[in-house]
């Protein structure tokens, strides 16, 4: 009989545990399942919007082409379209107000050097390279076109350090004019993807280097901590971190499911072994004195 009732609890504990595993799986496929749909419902409920926005991306594109081959009457023209159509575009959940702020800055900013009376071509070219950016972050937010500045701005920092280390003050400060122009390329589509307080940093720390780069001689210990605290933001900004190095516990959608699951476990458990431990005492042969001892 003990046996038999052994063997039941073992059944149960096993059962106990597949229960556990099962809950789990199904709390976690029906949260990415409904994590789907709601996406897709989006998708399926705003293909006009879908549609602006590609159109938007278009334009940018054309317009930037535009400027390369040095057609001011073109890039005009494009620009008068993308201001038209932006106002007709819903931009919440898509982009910030700050970044909204920067797009429609560049736009101003590009029209206002196309309408000059004698057109600053790499100025433009600078707003037309923004305002593609811009546009692509609005849809790709996790592998955008601005991304592929990382490399660049990291090389520009180099070139900073090592134009200190060999006293070359010239290239140095042209180094960091061009990291400056790099950055300023990007920086609307930065602040539609991320926060306005990463663009904060780097703004400070180019200030703080800028400062240090003013100074003579040049004080490498400070510009080669004012470098190492912009690759670090860099970092940061272009996500270059490990993100397997922290990984959040994410809770259950059905803590109650899991409490009483594992509650039964652990009931089961101390149950088998109490009766294991009630077995064993039989089992013990008690010591006896020796006769005549």
């Amino acid at each position: 009989m003990y046996v038999k009732l052994a063997q039941i609890i073992k059944i149960s504990l096993l059962l106990c545990s597949l229960m556990i595993v099962l809950l789990g799986c199904t709390s976690s496929t029906d949260s990415m399942n409904s994590e789907r749909l709601e996406t897709e419902s989006t998708l399926q409920q705003s293909p006009e919007r879908l549609q602006k926005l590609q159109s938007l991306i278009n334009m940018s594109d054309t317009l930037y082409k535009k400027t390369l081959s040095n057609d001011v009457l073109g890039a005009r023209e494009e620009l008068e379209r993308i201001t038209l159509l932006i106002p007709e575009i819903e931009f919440s959940g898509i982009s910030s107000i700050e970044g909204l702020h920067a797009l429609t800055g560049s736009v101003m900013e590009a029209s206002r050097l196309c309408n000059a009376v004698k057109p600053d071509m790499e100025s433009i070219k600078l707003s037309a390279a923004q305002i593609r950016f811009a546009t692509d972050a609005l849809t790709h937010k996790n592998d955008p076109l601005w991304h592929q500045y990382y490399e660049l701005l990291s090389s520009d920092l180099t070139l900073v350090g090592q134009s200190v280390r060999d006293v070359r003050r010239v290239d140095a400060d042209n180094a960091f004019a061009k990291f400056i122009m790099h950055m300023d390329t990007i920086k609307p589509a930065i602040l539609i993807t991320k926060q306005p307080e990463e663009v904060e940093r780097v703004q400070s720390i180019i200030t703080y280097i800028k400062s240090q780069l003013r100074i003579k001689p040049h004080d490498m210990k400070e510009i080669n901590k004012g470098i190492q605290l912009m690759q670090s933001a860099l970092d940061q900004l272009f996500d270059k971190k490990d993100e397997g190095a922290f990984m959040p516990v994410v809770p259950p959608e059905n803590p109650v499911y899991w409490t009483i699951g594992i509650g039964t476990a652990i009931l089961l458990a101390l149950t088998y072994t109490a009766w294991r431990m009630y077995k064993g005492q039989d089992d013990i042969v008690p010591a006896r004195k020796r006769s005549g001892v």
